[in-house]
C-alpha cells in the first residue's frame, strides 16, 4: 500500500494569497517570516479538510455494506495519517468512524 496522504502533505509549500503577498512586500523581517510560515499550515489544513469531506461525501452515498467497509477503512487511514503528520491535528480534520456521519 502507498501511504499517499503524508506524501501529498509533504509537498505543500503554501502559496501566498494576494493579501499575503501585499503584506509580505512591505513588512519587516519578522512579519515576513510569520506570513511565510503561516501559508503552508493554512494549505495543509485545507487539504486535510478537503480529503475528509470527500471521504464523508462518498461514504454517505454508499448503500452496499461491503463498499461502505472500504470507506470506513479509508476514514481510519485518513485519521491515522493526519495524526502522524501533525503534532496536534486540527480536530475538524479528523473523521472518526463511531457514527455514520463521521462525528465522534
Amino acid at each position: 500500500m502507498v501511504d499517499y496522504l503524508p506524501l501529498f502533505l509533504g509537498e505543500i509549500d503554501g502559496a501566498l494569497t494576494g493579501d499575503e503577498r501585499a503584506l509580505y512586500r512591505y513588512a519587516d523581517t519578522i512579519t515576513r517570516e510569520r506570513v511565510r510560515s503561516a501559508a503552508p499550515v493554512r494549505d495543509l489544513e485545507a487539504l486535510t479538510l478537503l480529503h475528509r469531506q470527500q471521504i464523508l461525501t462518498a461514504r454517505a452515498a454508499i448503500e452496499d455494506p461491503h463498499v461502505r467497509e472500504k470507506y470506513d477503512w479509508l476514514a481510519d487511514y485518513h485519521d491515522d495519517a493526519v495524526r502522524r503528520y501533525f503534532k496536534k491535528p486540527p480536530p475538524e480534520a479528523l473523521i472518526g468512524t463511531s457514527s455514520p456521519t463521521g462525528s465522534t
